[in-house]
């Protein structure tokens, strides 16, 4: 299941906005394990083998990181050169186990990728868990000798650090408009494998067959198919950046997690069995279910529908399953299942490389050949050269310049009589066959002052704003920006600057842009006229946002909507290879195409 929700959610499927979630089920899920083999070491012996859990650990987890690593080292040294250099920092990263705090270091942002999102992103959830596999056992061992294994004492005080670090996911996620660094961090993302932990104080799976609940069959199913329902509720209707989920739903997703990790392991509930959980389609995913997320993004990162293959989301989606499953499959056989095992040590690579065949220099070449590719892979992502992304370098040049012109002065509203001095601009919208009327705003000598709010988009239009509008426009804008802070945005620029004659809104690249959204900016305004654009990208969500835009700004007063996406319709050229951003005609075009919508002429002349 959480598998599966991930890669859904990767798929971009609107049907699965929550889909991320699944990485929470596996924090339960991995709490309760491993927490149960502790208890039951310590248990049998007195003690806990620190040596022993750690190397199991390893043993069970790295060598397909390293397998991992190794094949995207040499494909991207073959096949994608120019990135080798982004590549260096995602690789030590994952081969340290602190991908997370990389990724907060780097800011790079879970929600918005500027180009090819990092190949290794999705290694964060594993160096968390990395991170508590080493940092556990010692925690574990510390308090059950200071508490004793006072069940009720441990399960309190692992609560307590589950509650601890849900109300750190929640204001940690309040700070600035992307909650990245909420949702990356070691210590805000502990409440589920805690959860997990203590549930493990409790439920004995080995135990439970004589206990009073193994007679509970019935109840334990009622629970479990109440908790399934609100997990996939969860699955299908979570947004990955609503505050809301950060202030309490990753909470109640966790216990509901809590609530199926228990069934499923009850040893009599029909759900556990094999027509639940205990399916063998189910169990053949769920014991390959970690070299699936392991090869699943890379994948999924360099065959993007629309951008990487002209194919559409679906046929991609079969195409990205078929690759999965063969690299996961290869590596579950050939890497996983004989270094867990202990079947492969370097002693036996080496009998292998050495053993007598009938052609005796074969499997030395094959070794020669290999280890030179990977050796020269590595040297060359070494030495590669700093580079930077062009799409990147036209953002971080729009910031510097939206930054140095922080203090521009407050606009001025020009006293214009609107009835007397307006022109219109008929602009087609989303909806089929409606159309929306702007006004012209400004005088007939002057255009408008215009206050500008957007996301990367516009910060990588800002030179071009700039240049049409001189110091008639003050642009608010930044990189992974939501939908869901521009009106406390609005609100600030109002109080402290004012609007102008006219507020200029282009959000809904990187998340939903919903009804309350759009009324809420509107509110801020408070009487100031305000233009949405619509949006244009290929994302899953980007249609219901301009639907959403369609439908209601025309029935907000003093709102408008001038359709970008429209009138790009047959302009590709203007965009870079992640369909969201500018090329260098097209800020242009998007500069003179908000000049002419705002100032009364035909858009983009």
């Amino acid at each position: 299941m959480a598998v599966a929700a991930v890669l859904a959610y990767h798929a971009e499927y609107r049907w699965a906005s929550g889909g991320y979630l699944g990485v929470d089920l596996f924090f339960v899920l991995s709490g309760f394990l491993v927490t149960g083999l502790l208890i039951s070491e310590r248990g049998r012996s007195g003690t806990i083998s620190l040596g022993r859990f750690w190397t199991r650990r390893i043993r069970r987890l790295v060598p397909a990181q390293v397998a991992l690593v190794t094949v995207l080292v040499v494909f991207t040294a073959l096949f994608h050169r120019q990135e080798l250099y982004t590549l260096r920092g995602q690789v030590i990263s994952t081969l340290t186990g602190t991908t997370n705090w990389y990724l907060i270091a780097t800011e790079n942002s879970y929600f918005s990728a500027i180009g090819r999102p990092p190949v290794l992103r999705h290694m964060w959830s594993l160096a968390i868990e990395m991170q508590f596999y080493l940092v556990w056992p010692v925690v574990f061992l510390l308090l059950a000798k200071r508490l004793g294994l006072s069940l009720k004492t441990l399960a309190i005080t692992f609560l307590a650090g589950a509650v601890a670090s849900a109300a750190l996911l929640a204001v940690l996620a309040g700070w600035g408009d992307d909650p990245s660094t909420a949702y990356y961090s070691t210590f805000s993302r502990l409440s589920g494998l805690l959860l997990g932990a203590a549930l493990a104080l409790v439920w004995r799976p080995k135990k439970l067959g004589g206990a009073p609940i193994a007679g509970k069959a019935r109840q334990m199913d009622q629970a479990g198919i109440a908790a399934l329902v609100v997990v996939m509720a969860f699955f299908y209707l979570a947004t990955d950046t609503g505050i809301g989920m950060y202030r309490i739903g990753f909470a109640l997703f966790s216990l509901a997690a809590v609530v199926l990790v228990a069934v499923a392991s009850h040893p009599t509930a029909r759900l556990a069995g094999p027509h639940g959980f205990g399916h063998p389609l189910l169990e053949a995913i769920g014991v390959r279910s970690y070299g699936i997320y392991l090869w699943h993004w890379p994948v999924f990162a360099y065959t993007r529908p629309g951008i990487d293959l002209s194919w559409g989301q679906n046929p991609t989606f079969v195409l990205r399953l078929v690759i999965t499953g063969v690299l996961s499959e290869l590596c579950f056989r050939f890497v996983e299942q004989p270094w867990h095992r202990g079947d492969v040590n370097f002693t036996v690579i080496r009998e292998w490389v050495t053993a007598q065949t009938d052609r005796p220099a074969l499997r030395p070449a094959v070794a020669g050949v290999v280890g030179l590719v990977v050796v020269g892979s590595l040297v060359a992502m070494a030495v590669a050269p700093v580079t930077k992304d062009e799409t990147v370098e036209s953002i971080e040049s729009g910031a510097d310049l939206i930054e140095s012109r922080r203090d521009t002065p407050p606009p001025t509203t020009n006293p214009v009589d609107p009835v007397a001095t307006t022109t219109t601009v008929t602009v087609p919208v989303t909806e089929p066959g409606a159309t929306t009327t702007i006004p012209r705003f400004g005088s007939d000598e002057e255009g408008p002052n215009v206050t500008a709010v957007g996301d990367s988009v516009m910060v990588g239009a800002a030179p071009a704003l700039y240049e049409r509008f001189g110091q008639r426009i003050y642009i608010d804008a930044e990189v992974a920006r939501q939908a869901a802070q521009v009106a406390d945005i609005v609100t600030a620029l109002r109080d402290e600057r004012g609007l102008g004659d006219v507020l200029l809104v282009h959000i809904g690249t990187n998340g939903t842009f919903t009804e309350e959204q759009i009324d809420d900016v509107v509110t801020a305004a408070q009487g100031t006229p305000v233009v949405f654009l619509t949006v244009r990208a290929n994302r899953s969500w980007i249609d219901d946002v301009n639907e959403t835009l369609a439908r209601t700004v025309p029935t907000e007063p003093g709102a408008y909507l001038a359709d970008w996406r429209s009138f790009t319709t047959d302009h590709g050229d203007w965009f870079r290879d992640d369909t969201v951003h500018l090329t260098t005609a097209g800020v242009t075009a998007y500069a003179d195409y908000i000049h002419g919508t705002l100032t009364g002429q035909n858009p983009g002349e």
